[in-house]
């Protein structure tokens, strides 16, 4: 296949979306060519349901619907529909989030119809769009002249989020009105690096097998297993860049120290976060968004209450979709992850403190109203159960007692 090229397409050269341009044929042998943009990698069972998708999405045009957290690989599978397409052979056009003038989006957006001609409309992380914007797009994708464009001129379009539908609180409504209900669409979920640690060797070894004629570098059997302990909150993005940096500052084998030295990761982070929601002191953490300062804030007083992403964004005056990301980006997990981290992590100080607390309790007391998720998340973030933990520091408490 030949090399597929960018060209800047951005009005008056501004350098806004980057267009897939010299689209040539090839046998149909999909979710193997990744073009110019990051591939697919791994074996995971994940990633296999992701390839099938491709495949899939790629032989209907359907609209399709792209999940997964920033820095994961959804612009590379909107690629690869693209590039797997039985119809056309027309462009790719990305809509960013980031362009910031309303009437510059609408322009771009209705010009770009007519570009993308048997090709593929990607509008990329809606979730994170202002409200006007979105606004905009849930009227024209309502409009059947809009729809009837997209069949005629054969375009597939692909829309992307940070959150599924299911989970998007703030955004649901807007996302269900945008895929609407009459035209069938397909929906795709890339899990975060964290919930498919069985690829990263994959995504290492491409990382640097792309840096082999700058350097040699390797990392030893140690240092990966480091890169594999963490929780990697910016995925594949924060990825690449952490491998970047220590190729450029390593001449030879990579181990943990080196790792160490650069701080690239500082593994107590996001615990820190738990601590300092359990504490109520945030003073190591005020470089922090102010919006997001006042939800942390809001969620220390109130975790063990019934609480939603809606009460910390009137908290906070953001809105949903914003704070949404800001949890994200600043701190690596969802709202909804963190507060069970937060509740998980009261549970086990309840029990430390009382270890003949009744487990019922320890449930309704750290902000669990339902035994059967609060033993669910407990075993997955501890690694045993609440009963198991209890009988353990029990122990702990009778050894102490004895001597």
């Amino acid at each position: 296949m030949s090399e597929l090229s960018y060209a800047n397409t951005g009005a008056a050269g501004n350098g806004l979306p980057m267009v897939l341009n010299n689209y040539n044929s090839f046998p149909h042998n999909p979710v193997n060519r990744s073009g110019a943009e990051y591939p697919l990698l791994g074996l995971s069972p994940s990633i296999q349901r992701i390839q099938s998708q491709i495949e899939f999405a790629a032989r209907t045009n359907y609209p399709v619907f792209i999940s997964g957290e920033t820095g994961t690989e959804k612009r590379s599978i909107a690629s690869l529909i693209h590039l797997n397409r039985l119809e056309g052979k027309g462009r790719f056009i990305l809509i960013p989030p980031t362009i910031h003038n309303q009437s510059q989006f609408k322009a771009y957006l209705e010009s770009s119809l007519n570009r993308a001609k048997q090709g593929t409309l990607y509008l990329s992380e809606v979730d994170v769009l202002p409200q006007e914007k979105k606004d905009y797009l849930t009227t024209l994708f309502s409009q059947e002249e809009f729809q009837s464009c997209l069949t005629e001129k054969k375009v597939q379009l692909i829309v992307s989020c940070t959150e599924s539908i299911n989970s998007a609180e703030g955004n649901r409504q807007f996302l269900a009105k945008l895929l609407g209900t009459e035209v069938p669409h397909l929906e795709l979920h890339i899990p975060p690096v964290r919930e498919r640690k069985q690829d990263l060797s994959n995504h290492i070894d491409h990382i640097l097998n792309k840096l082999q004629s700058f350097t040699t570098t390797r990392f030893t059997p140690e240092a990966i297993q480091l890169l594999h302990k963490y929780h990697w909150p910016g995925n594949v993005e924060q990825l690449q860049r952490v491998i970047v940096t220590l190729a450029s500052c390593c001449n030879n084998n990579i181990d943990v120290e080196d790792i160490q030295n650069l701080d690239l990761f500082p593994e107590s982070e996001t615990f820190d976060i738990v601590e300092a929601v359990l504490s109520q002191e945030f003073s190591g953490f005020r470089h922090l968004h102010p919006g997001l300062l006042k939800a942390l804030n809001y969620m220390s007083e109130n975790f063990t209450e019934e609480l939603t992403l809606a009460d910390l964004s009137n908290a906070a005056f953001t809105s949903q979709s914003h704070l949404s990301y800001l949890f994200r980006q600043h701190i690596g997990y969802s709202f909804k992850s963190l507060l069970v981290q937060v509740r998980i992590c009261y549970a086990k100080q309840l029990i430390d403190e009382s270890p003949m607390m009744k487990v019922t309790e320890v449930c309704l007391q750290s902000g669990f109203g339902d035994l059967s998720h609060f033993e669910k998340m407990f075993k997955r973030n501890v690694g045993c159960t609440p009963r198991q933990y209890r009988q353990k520091e029990r122990e702990k408490a009778r050894l102490f007692a004895t001597n």
